[in-house]
């Protein structure tokens, strides 16, 4: 089976995008903290610091910044929605989870949040296949690279840490569910 360059520079984009995205609370929740940004980079996605970094690394134009700076944009009220939802889903089935609920009450409840993930995936293709619109192909092979690098690097860290640190890490996320609760 041959696979395009530009589908595989797709998937490997939407794979990093997804583990950004699944990480994404515990980012947040780490905040100011010293923790949860990209420790190498020392910026979020929101910061404008990202498009100079990846203009600098890939050589953009431009024209070109501007271009996914619009793509990001856009796709943000449709991913924060789309994450407003997922939270709710997965609240709703917890709840249900702890009370005890029905089978089919689990089950309607775990397809909403299939349906969930589903829409999450069709959203981040889009926006992976817009941005990679304004990349040439050598610019969309060096960010495939990197970022299965960085793909490795996080997966490399979070195998390193100890039991404890991994603790440490839910109870933070669970702490700042109830504070939001």
């Amino acid at each position: 089976m041959e696979v395009s360059v530009k589908m595989a520079t797709t998937h490997v984009g939407i794979l990093a995008l997804g583990a950004l995205l699944a990480i994404a609370p515990q980012l947040q929740a780490n905040e100011g903290k010293g923790q949860g940004k990209c420790d190498h980079m020392g910026m979020s996605m929101d910061s404008p610091k990202t498009f100079e970094h990846m203009k600098g690394m890939l050589k953009l134009t431009d024209v070109q910044v501007g271009k996914l700076e619009d793509v990001q944009k856009a796709q943000k009220p449709v991913m924060t929605a789309l994450n407003e939802k997922m939270a709710s889903d997965v609240k709703a089935l917890d709840a249900l989870v702890t009370k005890g609920a029905t089978d089919a009450q689990l089950t309607a409840a775990l397809d909403l949040c299939k349906g969930d993930h589903k829409a999450m995936q069709v959203a981040m293709t889009s926006e992976m296949e817009a941005m990679s619109a304004a990349l040439t192909p050598l610019q969309r092979a060096k960010h495939c690279v990197h970022m299965m690098g960085e793909m490795k690097e996080m997966k490399g860290k979070m195998g390193k840490m100890n039991k404890a640190e991994k603790m440490k890490m839910k109870a933070d996320a669970k702490e700042e569910k109830k504070e939001k609760e």
